[in-house]
């Protein structure tokens, strides 16, 4: 018998309320982090904080590394759009100007996460935790 991952979903969310519910998770998970850090974080508090069950929670995910390995693919695809968006948009540009524009999108993403106790929002109404180093005692330190 193959061991289950700790980091792989259970089951996808493939209809419009899983989809809200894992969301909500995701983000719950985003703002436990890097308020109260990785060890104090529970797979109860994050559901609770989520407003869902945490039988709903265990629907989805096998555990807290699951949610929190999730944080972060999504923030790394965030972060890798926004990227392409950006080299789209300066392309064309002389490279001065690009890399100034660049570096700035770079500073300013990565700025707002380190003067805020709770993950800032990117995109469509995403939680989003600026790097993968979370923090083990909590309120932000060592997340940018």
């Amino acid at each position: 018998m193959v061991a289950e991952s700790r980091t792989n979903p259970r089951k996808s969310a493939s209809h419009s309320r899983s989809r809200q519910t894992v969301d909500a998770l995701l983000e719950a998970t985003a703002r436990v982090l890097v308020k109260e850090g990785y060890d104090r974080a529970s797979t109860n508090r994050i559901a609770d904080v989520a407003g869902v069950s945490i039988g709903s929670l265990y629907q989805y995910v096998p555990g807290k590394e699951a949610l929190v390995a999730a944080v972060i693919d999504r923030h790394m695809h965030e972060t890798m759009q926004l990227a392409r968006d950006a080299l789209i948009k300066v392309a064309m540009q002389p490279v001065e100007e690009a890399t100034r524009a660049l570096v700035k999108q770079a500073w300013d993403r990565c700025a707002c996460h380190r003067s805020q106790a709770a993950p800032r929002a990117h995109g469509a109404g995403s939680g989003s935790v600026c790097g993968s180093d979370f923090a083990r005692e909590g309120n932000g330190a060592g997340i940018y």
